[in-house]
């Protein structure tokens, strides 16, 4: 992230590497997720209900309540505070990095740390859109009546 930020604010005159990446970033997140997929313990599935549960009502309570917090610190618009937290839902590629590093640190523990995430990753993939579309919707950001379209 800090070389992408570097190189847009310190050579703004041509970014065709940002169109370079463009062309290997799809296959470098099909492998990103297949390692990820191949790391997955399925009978470990079963043993994370309360895990699982108790993971996923904390990490939304803690995406909203910091929407909140930071909203308010930065003095943002109510509707954002109010809103912003639900459109992060789907928002979960690094826990899985994470995830990966703790499965191969803590082996003991690591791989249902890792059966959690990936497990939840997919709930959250699968609520996020609706979730964001809906935040994005009440905070009027967008407009899907169709008088706006081209």
């Amino acid at each position: 992230m800090f070389l992408g930020a570097s190189m847009v604010n310190l050579k703004k005159i041509n970014l065709n590497f940002f169109d370079t990446i463009k062309t290997i970033d799809s296959p470098l997140y099909l492998l990103f997720f297949v390692l990820a997929g191949a790391n997955l313990e399925i009978h470990l599935l079963r043993n994370i209900g309360l895990i699982g549960t108790v993971y996923l009502i904390f990490r939304l309570i803690g995406k909203i309540g910091g929407v909140h917090l930071g909203g308010f610190i930065a003095h943002t618009s109510g509707r954002i505070r109010k809103y912003l937290g639900l459109a992060l839902v789907p928002q979960a590629g690094v826990a899985l990095g994470v995830a990966l590093i703790a499965k191969s640190d803590f082996p003991q523990i690591g791989s249902i740390i890792f059966t959690t995430i990936v497990a939840t990753t997919v709930v959250y993939e699968l609520i996020g859109p609706i979730c964001t579309k809906f935040a994005l919707e009440k905070a009027g950001e967008i407009n899907l009546s169709g008088e706006d379209a081209l």
